[in-house]
């Protein structure tokens, strides 16, 4: 699903916030090419049954997609879903952060430390204020056990974000105030400084949110979802967005319809380590036009990339090992 779910909440956080009236607004992709008419277009979807690329100076992928309307070949997950998952127990995810902008978008997002919540840089872009929810499991059920809300106008988007080649889409906000550490709300540790080498191909990873249950949902899940999925190398990726994926991208093997899809943006992937401790290593980012149960890539900001940024804009000292 191409589209941005809005969603109708009041922005003080002393009064409740309704997430049953989202519904979609269409995103309208770039035109990259004016040179390119309908027709060309059409000649493309149907000799090579792919999406043209999208983002100007980067190749095309090689792995066909089925043609869609539009010609964008990802899109941002402005309030995503998980579809093939499970739901969540409440206080399962406890770091798990559902993010308003504007009282218009809904993201994902996660608890890193006592008042800093990380999220996607297009979860922060251009926004202003932001209603921070932690402790839920319900979207809908403002009077449930253990919810703590915050309201925000701290946002720190990566300085070099770029919103064409979803490059450096990474984002902080500080919360007013410290939150109280519950069987519901807790932090999620970052990775170390040692897992910088570590491409994480093959590793088991799991993705959590409120975003759609399926490409036909008409809007994001009441209840918090999760889904495990294992890393791809970034060139198998490759074959799928081109170029545009960096070394500062993760992406995920969504076979099965296992995916993060609409409404999950700036949710965490997670990793258990050795030690059984949970480490955050992606940030939901984009993933096909084409669906989130077609199984095709999922692409994370890779937070590893990231843990000298992180530090310097939070303070929050970064382990070695």
């Amino acid at each position: 699903m191409k589209g941005i779910i809005a969603v109708l909440l009041l922005v003080a956080c002393t009064q409740a916030i309704n997430f049953r009236n989202l519904k979609p607004k269409t995103i309208t992709p770039p035109v990259i090419n004016p040179k390119y008419t309908g027709a060309y277009w059409d000649h493309i979807k149907s000799s090579q049954v792919i999406k043209p690329e999208v983002f100007p100076g980067f190749k095309r992928g090689t792995k066909p997609q089925p043609a869609t309307a539009g010609i964008s070949s990802v899109h941002p997950r402005y309030s995503s879903r998980i579809t093939g998952g499970h739901q969540a127990k409440h206080g399962q995810f406890p770091w798990q952060a559902l993010i308003s902008m504007d009282s218009s978008y809904v993201c994902g997002g996660s608890l890193i430390s006592e008042n800093w919540v990380l999220t996607a840089g297009h979860c922060g872009y251009q926004f202003q204020n932001f209603v921070i929810i932690l402790g839920a499991e319900d979207a809908y059920d403002n009077s449930e056990n253990g919810r703590q809300t915050f309201q925000t106008e701290d946002v720190h988007v990566h300085e070099n974000y770029d919103p064409d080649t979803v490059n450096n889409d990474i984002s902080l906000l500080r919360l007013p105030n410290q939150v109280s550490f519950t069987d519901y709300v807790n932090f999620i540790a970052l990775p170390p400084r040692s897992m910088q080498s570590d491409d994480l191909v093959g590793d088991e990873v799991t993705v959590s949110g409120w975003g759609k249950p399926s490409d036909s949902s008409p809007g994001i899940s009441q209840m918090l979802n999760y889904v495990s999925m294992k890393v791809m190398s970034n060139e198998e990726c490759a074959n799928t967005f081109g170029d545009i994926i960096t070394p500062t991208k993760l992406c995920t093997d969504t076979t099965g319809g296992h995916s993060s899809c609409n409404g999950d943006s700036g949710g965490p992937l997670i990793l258990q380590g050795q030690d059984g401790r949970y480490v955050e290593v992606g940030i939901v980012s984009f993933g096909a036009s084409a669906g989130c149960e077609q199984g095709y890539p999922d692409a994370f900001t890779r937070v590893t990339s990231y843990l000298d940024w992180i530090e310097t804009n939070t303070q929050i000292a970064i382990r070695d090992e």
